[in-house]
């Protein structure tokens, strides 16, 4: 059996929970006195008050060892961002900056364990706060791509003028509202103009932007958008059709529901008869 206690020179979780419980106080009492949104009712307090709260004033929660021990942030990030031995690259820094933020959600993590009455000193949830953080970073990758970076390359002419299709993109993403996923297919097609993309770029779109906390209008138009820009085609079309975990797991719980939207940009969107094309293609 591992041993849970705390390794020499670590501070106990429960005198880090006293300061995560001071922090929150804090703050409700600066929520009380915030300044009320005229329109929605809502209270907001700065950004650097929300940061006191999630940085719990300074510190983070790590599980260094199997225990969480509380340090400071700022002097974490400067360590990590000068290591021995030189200046770091551009690659070490983006690096050493995703394991300063990964440590910083684990500490907003394990409040959230807390509050929810889960004790993150237990064996087996020790180490849950980390991994929650390393999967919502890449839950949330799509926010370091660009769409520069991301068709670069991969545009090449081409005479070709008939409808080009890529069924059955698989697609995961976080609903906005919940933070919980929804997932589902995207089809795309385009009608070239002198230029064709390669195809599993049309792939690579729809993933940069479905790795965002997104909703699924915006995510199909951006798609859309994004393809009309770089390829200039004479016409656009995506579909996506998907399954919300906020509707079947939460709320109305309706486990059969399926949304689907669809966007037609050019040609697509004049001519009704290529749209039923491109949606007999999908659909059969």
């Amino acid at each position: 059996m591992p041993s849970c206690s705390p390794s020499k020179g670590q501070e106990p979780f429960s005198s880090v929970r006293q300061r995560l419980d001071a922090a929150l106080d804090s703050h409700r009492s600066r929520c009380a006195t915030a300044p009320v949104d005229a329109v929605n009712g809502e209270q907001h307090t700065s950004s650097s008050s929300m940061s006191d709260v999630l940085g719990v004033q300074g510190l983070y929660v790590s599980s260094g060892n199997g225990m969480f021990a509380a340090q400071r942030v700022d002097e974490e990030t400067e360590r990590l961002r000068k290591p021995a031995g030189g200046v770091a690259s551009v690659t070490e820094k983006g690096q050493t900056d995703d394991q300063a933020r990964c440590r910083r959600i684990a500490g907003a993590v394990a409040m959230i364990m807390q509050e929810l009455g889960v004790d993150p000193e237990q064996c087996n949830l020790r180490d849950t706060p980390e991994r929650y953080a390393r999967a919502l970073l890449e839950f949330t990758a799509g926010y370091a791509q660009s769409a520069e970076e991301t068709l670069s390359g991969a545009v090449f002419p081409e005479t070709y003028s008939d409808m080009v299709v890529e069924r059955d993109i698989d697609i995961w993403s976080l609903c906005e509202h919940h933070m919980v996923p929804f997932f589902g297919k995207c089809h795309i097609a385009y009608i070239p103009q002198g230029r064709i993309l390669g195809l599993s770029k049309l792939a690579r779109v729809a993933e940069m932007y479905a790795r965002r906390l997104q909703v699924q209008e915006r995510l199909t138009r951006q798609i859309a958008d994004c393809i009309e820009e770089y390829l200039r085609p004479r016409g656009v079309a995506v579909y996506i059709e998907a399954t919300h975990l906020c509707m079947s797991m939460r709320g109305i719980r309706k486990t059969d529901a399926r949304t689907t939207t669809i966007t037609t940009r050019g040609i697509f969107a004049a001519d009704h008869s290529l749209q039923q094309q491109f949606l007999d293609l999908v659909n059969r």
